[in-house]
């Protein structure tokens, strides 16, 4: 789809019926300014516009959007299946935006929860402010029409590598899991803990292995995703490395939860960031296989 060529659509149907800009949004419920910046591509109608705006422009939707006049008897069926199509997209944005908003702003109240400080803190308000500005950006009206026009779905595997990549560096700080160890009978309190990294041998010492699963197949899954970003630098796929990827990505998210919430009863300050990154990973890598 073609934003600008809709839009000298739009012009060329407006002038041919004689409307001004103001006449034509007032017949669909829009300002005048709207009308103006599709017609000069800046914009295109919202999913819910398109019926109306090409009843009274007397084209079908079908060629609202390829922003050419066509002659086709089966336009009727194919307005009905775009109309469908760019609302169902439309749906999965909002759920998708939802959810990437409500992870920023729980990021963002981490460091005040969880007491952590210095470079952590900070890297988990620039990541919730990240996720939050996504997620608005995703909301917006236009985003599935400029995600059309400029392939902006290229930017999910960069994102997605993004957040393991955080993931990764809060797993390698040293401080980064507790280990859970008991207390001698004699010592006055039920345990005691000890700092390690995601990649630290001793956690699996003990039988928790855990911690060292996360970390490699986030490290496992960061590779792939680097491959794939690479590929598609020289526009090629290989489907079955993204899908490994996600594959990999679930299952580090899986041991991350497990290694906080089944092998220790007290979270360091990076685990529940951890787990959140790559919750973050996950849902970008599932739309773009959906892509």
């Amino acid at each position: 789809m073609d934003i600008e060529k809709s839009g000298r659509l739009i012009y060329e149907e407006r002038k041919k019926l004689g409307l001004t800009q103001k006449e034509l949004a007032e017949k669909i419920g829009v300002t005048d300014k709207a009308v103006s910046k599709w017609e000069k591509g800046r914009g295109f109608p919202d999913v819910s516009l398109l019926k109306p705006l090409s009843k009274i422009l007397n084209v079908s939707v079908t060629e609202l959007i390829d922003g050419e006049r066509t002659e086709n008897n089966t336009l009727e069926v194919s307005d009905k299946t775009i109309i469908e199509t760019f609302g169902q997209r439309k749906l999965l944005l909002n759920t998708v935006s939802v959810i990437i908003t409500v992870i920023g702003a729980a990021m963002l109240f981490f460091p005040l929860l969880l007491t952590a400080v210095g470079y952590i803190a900070i890297l988990f308000l620039f990541l919730g402010g990240a996720l939050i500005a996504l997620g608005t950006i995703i909301r917006g009206r236009k985003f599935i029409m400029c995600a059309e026009k400029l392939r902006l779905n290229f930017l999910y595997l960069p994102l997605a590598l993004s957040a393991l990549i955080a993931a990764i560096f809060l797993e390698a700080l040293p401080d980064s899991f507790l280990m859970r160890f008991a207390a001698p009978p004699d010592s006055g309190v039920e345990a005691f803990y000890e700092s390690c990294s995601y990649f630290d041998p001793l956690p699996m010492s003990y039988g928790n292995w855990t911690p060292m699963l996360t970390a490699l197949t986030s490290c496992a899954s960061a590779a792939m995703l680097v491959v794939s970003v690479i590929l598609t630098l020289f526009k090629k796929t290989i489907k079955k490395l993204s899908k490994i990827s996600l594959v990999c990505t679930a299952t580090s998210l899986f041991f991350s939860i497990t290694a906080v919430f089944i092998f220790s009863n007290r979270s360091a300050s990076a685990e529940l960031g951890i787990a959140l990154l790559l919750t973050v990973s996950l849902i970008l890598q599932i739309n773009n296989q959906r892509a």
